[in-house]
Parts: structure tokens; C-alpha cells; sequence
């Protein structure tokens, strides 16, 4: 079951967006939003710290829903959900999140700007064939006669010593970090952090260089 308080406190945030023309909690605790131009949507809302296969598939098989709000500051999305969402049409994320969806006029496709702008520079290797998605911060880059490397990217516009601390408590294994900010900085403590974890730190033409390698 969905409780009644996270409805109650997504609703006054929803309420506040320039493109909504109603929203009303319904029938277990479901939230109806209407949009002044586009389709309704209809949002449950959750808190869960990890959003995987099991939680995902026992929330669409008890709700008929648009979007899965998430209102978990720093969850983690595990790749296996995309797939499996895409194909029901649903999306999903954090308030801002379904923010941006409230903007666009269709509910779904929905993609995070900040995963998209990283995708499309991935995809735009020449060594690259295909990326895939193992959880919201971890990708997994196939590469052309050359082994697989799995990065996870990072769009702090500062990138310090916390930063790369709480990416290595947040997620598995990974080879690299991509400082994926154009406009953003890597202080010389992130570099010493990332040395002692020994997973290199690169900005974006440093990874593309490495990406042509077999990998150091």
C-alpha cells in the first residue's frame, strides 16, 4: 500500500507546477494530475532506498500508473528496471523528475537530461558499440575488439573528495569515474581520493582518449 502521508507531500509539490491544472489524491492513495495541455498522469509515490526488479514488478502489478515517484533522497536504480519499465511504458524518478514530465506533453519516453547528454557522448565514440544502463550512475561501455569497461559518472559541478568517497559506498564495482559536468571542476583531493580507491578519475577528453586502449 501506498501511505496516505507521501501522497499528502508529493500533492502540495505537485500543486506548485505552472502546468498542472489539478491533482487530487484518489482511490489507494494515488494521485490523478491533470496538465493544462497533454495527458493525465497517474503517480504513486514511494520510498524506497533501492529500486530494483522485485519492488518495481510488485508496484506495477498493484497500481496502474503513469509515473513511480521516488521521493528517496540518493536512490539507487538498478539497471534491471529500465528495460522492464520502457516495455510498460512507465517512468519514473524523483519530484524533479516528474516535474520534467509534467513539462513535456506525453508521459513517457521519459529520459534524465543529465543520463541522455551522457549517453549521446558515449555512443559518439568511434570504438564504441553499444552502452547499457546498470543502475542510475553506472554504465557499462562495450567496446569494438576490445574489453568491456563499466564507468560511473558523476555531474557534481564540483567534484571533490566526498563525491568520489560517496560513489564508492553507493555502487559496485566500477573501473572508472566521468566527471560528466562540461562546466564543472575536479579538485586535486577528488584525484587523491580516487588514486587511494585506485579507480582513475577522468574529465571528458581524458576518457575518450582511454577508451581507444585496452585499459590501464
Amino acid at each position: 500500500m501506498i501511505e496516505n502521508s507521501l501522497s499528502k507531500w508529493a500533492l502540495e509539490k505537485i500543486k506548485t507546477h505552472e502546468e498542472v491544472s489539478s491533482a487530487e489524491i484518489i482511490e489507494n492513495n494515488l494521485i490523478i494530475i491533470k496538465r493544462i495541455s497533454g495527458t493525465q498522469i497517474m503517480v504513486g509515490s514511494f520510498s524506497f532506498d533501492e529500486l530494483n526488479l522485485k519492488n518495481i514488478t510488485e508496484i506495477v502489478n498493484t497500481f496502474k500508473l503513469d509515473f513511480i515517484l521516488n521521493i528517496k533522497s540518493g536512490a539507487i536504480y538498478k539497471g534491471e528496471i529500465y528495460s522492464f519499465l520502457d516495455d510498460k511504458k512507465i517512468s519514473f524518478g524523483s519530484l524533479s523528475d516528474l516535474y520534467r514530465v509534467i513539462s513535456q506533453s506525453e508521459n513517457w519516453p521519459y529520459l534524465h537530461r543529465d543520463v541522455k547528454f551522457v549517453l549521446r557522448g558515449l555512443k559518439q565514440h568511434s570504438k564504441i558499440i553499444k552502452v547499457e544502463r546498470l543502475d542510475n550512475k553506472r554504465l557499462k561501455i562495450i567496446r569494438k575488439n576490445l574489453p568491456f569497461v563499466i564507468i560511473v559518472a558523476t555531474n557534481d559541478y564540483e567534484v571533490n573528495a566526498e563525491s568520489i568517497r560517496k560513489l564508492k559506498d553507493d555502487f559496485d564495482r566500477f573501473d572508472a569515474i566521468l566527471a560528466s559536468n562540461p562546466i564543472g571542476r575536479i579538485t586535486s583531493q577528488a584525484y587523491s581520493v580516487a588514486s587511494m580507491i585506485d579507480v582513475p578519475l577522468y574529465n571528458w577528453k581524458e576518457l575518450y582518449s582511454e577508451l581507444n586502449k585496452s585499459w590501464k
